[in-house]
Order: C-alpha cells, then sequence, then structure tokens
C-alpha cells in the first residue's frame, strides 16, 4: 500500500485526478493540500510514498515549496499546463509529469513508473535538488535514468552518446560510461541547446569535445578522448557549420 499527497488548487483538476486514483487500490491514503503552506505542513508531519503536485499553486511555485524542505523521501510526478521551459527541465532530471488536462493512459504510465522505481530504487534528492537548484537558469548537470538507479552527470563532461536498441549508452570524458533506459531520439533534443548534434543514426556527439576532422568520405571526426566517429552525408553540412561557428 502507498501513501500519497495531491497538491493541487484546481479544484476540478482534483476532482479528476482523486476520481482516476480510485482505479488503483493499492494507493491507501489520498490526502490533498491546495497551496505550498498547506503541502508544507503535511510534508513536514507526515511521510508519503508519491506526491502529485501541480507547478504553480495560488500563492507561489512548487519549487518555493521544495526549498523549505530538508530532504525529498518521496517520488514525484509533477502536474503542469504545457510550458516547453518546464517540460525540457523535467526531463533533465528524469521526472515524470502529467498535462493537464490529465490523460489516463499517462496517467497509468506515470503510476507504473512509479511503482518500478520506488521498490527497486533507493530514495535520491538528486532529482529535486537539481531541478530545484536550477529550474531559473541553464542546468549544468543531466540525471540519467538507468535501470536500477539515477546518476547525475555534469552535461560538459559527455563525450558522445551512443544507441543500443531502445537503451542509450552515454560515455563521459573522465572513462566513465552510462546505459540509460532512454532512447537516443529522448537526448536528441534534450540536448541541442548544449551544441550537440545527432551525427549518425547511432551516435550523438558534443561539438566541444571534437577534436579534429577526416575529410574522407564517409567523413569522420576526432574527438579529445581520441575515439573516431563517423558522420552520415545527411548531416555533413550541419555538423561543419556548426563545428565552424
Amino acid at each position: 500500500m502507498y501513501k500519497c499527497l495531491i497538491i493541487e488548487d484546481e479544484l476540478e483538476s482534483l476532482n479528476l485526478l482523486l476520481k482516476e486514483l480510485e482505479n488503483y487500490s493499492f494507493f491507501k491514503i489520498k490526502d490533498t493540500a491546495d497551496s505550498i503552506k498547506t503541502a508544507l505542513e503535511k510534508l513536514q508531519s507526515f511521510t508519503y510514498d508519491l506526491v502529485f503536485a501541480d507547478i504553480q499553486l495560488k500563492d507561489g511555485l512548487i519549487f518555493n515549496l521544495f526549498e523549505q524542505l530538508d530532504y525529498y523521501n518521496f517520488e514525484i510526478i509533477f502536474i503542469t499546463s504545457y510550458d516547453d521551459y518546464i517540460l525540457k527541465a523535467l526531463r533533465l532530471n528524469a521526472i515524470d509529469y502529467l498535462l493537464k488536462p490529465i490523460d489516463k493512459e499517462e496517467l497509468r504510465n506515470a503510476i507504473n513508473n512509479f511503482i518500478k522505481h520506488c521498490d527497486n530504487v533507493k530514495r535520491s534528492n538528486v532529482r529535486i535538488e537539481n531541478l530545484v537548484s536550477n529550474y531559473n537558469g541553464q542546468f549544468k548537470k543531466i540525471v540519467i535514468p538507468t535501470e536500477n538507479e539515477y546518476f547525475l552527470i555534469s552535461i560538459h563532461l559527455i563525450e558522445f552518446l551512443e544507441s543500443a536498441g531502445s537503451y542509450t549508452i552515454i560515455y563521459t570524458s573522465d572513462n566513465n560510461s552510462y546505459v540509460s533506459s532512454k532512447s537516443l531520439g529522448f537526448f536528441e533534443e534534450l540536448l541541442k541547446e548544449y551544441f550537440f548534434l545527432r551525427i549518425h543514426q547511432q551516435f550523438i556527439v558534443n561539438l566541444k569535445k571534437v577534436s579534429s576532422i577526416y575529410k574522407n568520405k564517409p567523413l569522420f571526426i576526432k574527438l579529445q578522448s581520441g575515439k573516431t566517429l563517423p558522420v552520415t552525408r545527411f548531416k555533413k553540412s550541419e555538423f561543419i557549420k556548426l563545428f565552424l561557428s
């Protein structure tokens, strides 16, 4: 059995979520809060397994609440209206979210993900801490979800990413590698603004880690680590333009 807290100040959205959660008998307690003040009181007085939280509340952003907590011993699913920046921030930190109006299938997927990880993964502050400390600026670190845990990695350390079916292998300049449960396509859009480029069906590269170009056919690049990667002809012009900029 799990205990959950719903932080939501829109009555229609709250009632819809409560109704849907009736289909999940393993949620023993379903508390609610309609403000940061009330939510803070509940989180400081009780222990919850899962928190559903709207990002924009009547008395401020949900991040203001998390800044007042000493630790985060719960999983979280955010509820939000569409916002490019907020959604990218959540993806960078491997945090599930639901768009309003809440879709039943998306809710089911988010809850299944919670169940999958809450029993196998040791609770960690890393994702929420990174989100709270950087949500109003550019993120310098990314949370990498693996099968059993989460890793916080500095984005500038990532050298390249390699597709491995539905998984992705992330290689860093400090000679570490991480197998993420996310696909290469997931990271392609996420890292674009950090000067990363998908140069091949199999590879995304950090352009800041490219040391030289081999102008043969097909085009190859050499990374600072000495690793060489191919550039598909469809990406050749874009790569050269960005590399020389």
